[in-house]
């Protein structure tokens, strides 16, 4: 299974890749030369990833392969929000994804958010 082609290589381009990789080094070459733009205890940053591979299994396969890639455990349900996480000390690189069923039982709960006055 592992060696299956990534479907969901498809979206990230190698220049949308490369746009990512330059912005995160900017970022850090940025805060590093400017010492007094504050970065506190409680700061992070994610980078999020959304496999959409067009079936619900093919997302859930693609959470498998990155968190292999990733060294760690897929974490959650493949039948709701499953997910794949690695950090680096405040940083992480999350990919998820959510189950079309998921999906569908929270926007029908939400629907009733504007419509419910306390």
């Amino acid at each position: 299974m592992l060696d299956t082609p990534h479907a969901y290589d498809l979206e990230a381009t190698s220049e949308t890749r490369t746009r990512m990789i330059s912005a995160l080094r900017a970022l850090a070459d940025f805060l590093d030369s400017h010492p007094d733009i504050p970065v506190g205890e409680f700061s992070r940053a994610r980078l999020h990833f959304i496999p959409r591979t067009g079936t619900a299994d093919g997302n859930a396969a693609a959470i498998d392969r990155i968190a292999h890639t990733l060294g760690v455990e897929p974490t959650g349900e493949r039948t709701g929000h499953y997910r794949a996480v690695k950090h680096f000390g405040p940083a992480s690189y999350e990919a998820f994804a959510i189950h079309p069923d998921a999906q569908a039982d929270h926007d029908a709960r939400d629907s009733y958010y504007d419509a419910v006055m306390p």
